[in-house]
């Protein structure tokens, strides 16, 4: 029989080894060899430093650096050695999950000419780390794409289709925002939408994806939302629109008057003054539309003789849809840790386009969404080889539908008014009397921890807990 400590032991090992669920990683890591440029010879003890953060490595005896815990995106980088030209490798670009190989051959310094050589970092045709069928989308190849939202950048990428990847259901997709799940866990869609301009990158998985995405069963959607720059920055968008089409096809499109749509958005970001090395990100965006889809006020919701009508002849918008977001961050980066605190919050509102109410359609009921995150995350580097994290969050996701808040409101009619004679004919008044309400609120809280054994070889253990609250209703009045 085995003793009481090895079967602890045992069981400590399963519970670390096991709950390896969603770790989604959110940092890369840069490795390579310095050598002197004429001898080839192997330079030990050059400094690597990435500028304008506290990430640094110096090389081993065979000349070896490696750099964890580096934040995907653009970065530059500088190697120096006593007696060796300082050597600027600009433009390296950095991938979740990845390594980014940056070999460097420094040139010997000239007594009469203190010089920087500047290089730029070229992408590798073969990415030799790469397991799984991946894809990453930059923040710079976001803003090129003609996309307006996130789930537009993912459904290009191949191997998806309309959120579906690779024939799956849309509820067998994880999706991670700094390494959080976002999935609503009553029907596994996503719950909370991070706009364009607040991806830093963004990664789709559509195979063979390690265990530490242990929950996906179809893939993988990984977003690295943005920190605070150095420097101030910031950007501002408006488009005005409209849809128009010939009135056979889609009626009332030829009018100046219908079919409009906006879109506001703006972000900034930059270093507080309040606080050293704390720094902040907030956008925002605000999307309105009519639709396209419009019917004729044939019927008013009273009427109830077909050959009876009572309403105007006006179009009304069946497809209407607004939209607010709000993303703000804090991060505070230390020598040997980094907290941040972020926030999203989006609210929709929409009508959905029915058919048979063409003839009817004030009598469309609406529908709301509304979501918030909130995550806390601390990462500590207590050395070279070791890199811990910490992450709390709590998603709040509220889905309500009705004609009429009050469900007693005296202005519902009885629910067989207007009903069409036929199944090939509109409706001649009436309303939609169904109402729902569901919410899902999701604790979260994850310890992660990765050790660097050796140049070929590292170690990833966590732990998770998730608590729910469900609460799912509707009727017919």
């Amino acid at each position: 029989m085995k003793s009481p400590l090895i079967k602890s032991v045992m069981l400590i090992f399963l519970l670390l080894t096991s709950a390896i669920s969603l770790f989604a990683g959110e940092t890369g890591k840069i490795a390579g060899y310095i050598v002197d440029k004429s001898t080839g010879e192997p330079l030990i003890g050059a400094n690597v430093i990435l500028e304008g953060t506290y990430f640094g490595a110096a090389t081993d005896l065979d000349g070896y650096y490696y750099i964890l815990n580096v934040p995907p995106g653009k970065h530059r980088m500088i190697v120096s050695s006593m007696g060796y030209n300082k050597t600027i490798i600009q433009d390296i670009i950095v991938n979740v999950d990845r390594t980014t190989t940056i070999d460097v051959q420094l040139s010997t310094e000239s007594i009469t000419l203190d010089e920087e050589v500047v290089v730029t970092a070229q992408k590798p045709l073969v990415i030799k780390d790469l397991t799984s069928s991946s894809s990453t989308v930059t923040a710079e190849e976001i803003t090129m794409m003609p996309v307006e939202n996130m789930h537009q950048v993912v459904n290009i990428q191949a191997g998806v289709v309309d959120g579906h990847f690779r024939g799956g259901r849309g509820g067998e997709v994880s999706y991670l925002v700094d390494g959080i799940s976002v999935n609503d866990a009553y029907d596994g869609g996503v719950s909370i939408q991070v706009e364009n301009n607040s991806i830093r990158q963004l990664e789709v998985i559509s195979g063979t994806f390690n265990a530490e995405y242990g929950n996906a069963m179809s893939g993988v959607v990984n977003i690295v939302t943005k920190d605070a720059g150095q420097n101030y920055s910031g950007s501002a968008t408006a488009y005005l629109g409209k849809f128009y089409s010939n009135d056979n096809l889609f009626p009332a499109l030829s009018e100046m008057t219908n079919g409009k749509s906006a879109d506001v958005q703006f972000s900034f970001d930059g270093p507080t003054k309040i606080i050293r090395n704390l720094g902040f990100f907030v956008s925002g965006r605000y999307v309105q539309e009519d639709g396209y889809f419009y019917g004729k006020r044939v019927y008013n919701m009273s009427d109830t003789n077909p050959f009876l009508p009572t309403g105007d002849g006006e179009f009304v918008s069946m497809s209407a849809s607004e939209r607010q977001s709000v993303n703000g961050k804090l991060t505070y980066q230390g020598p040997n840790w980094k907290a941040s605190w972020n926030t999203i919050y989006d609210n929709n509102e929409n009508i959905y386009y029915d058919h048979g109410m063409s003839w009817a359609p004030d009598g469309i009921m609406d529908h709301f969404r509304t979501n918030l995150l909130n995550s806390f995350q601390i990462s500590l580097i207590p050395n070279q080889n070791s890199f811990a994290s910490i992450k709390l969050a709590y998603n709040k996701s509220d889905y309500f539908g009705y004609l009429y808040e009050d469900e007693f409101d005296p202005r519902y009619l009885n629910p067989r008014t207007g009903l069409a004679n036929s199944n090939y004919t509109f409706r001649q008044g009436g309303q939609q009397t169904s109402r729902y309400d569901r919410h899902t609120y999701t604790s979260i809280a994850q310890m992660s921890f990765e050790y660097q054994v050796s140049k070929e070889h590292k170690i990833k253990m966590g732990v998770e807990g998730s608590k729910y609250d469900i609460y799912n209703h509707g009727k017919d009045i």
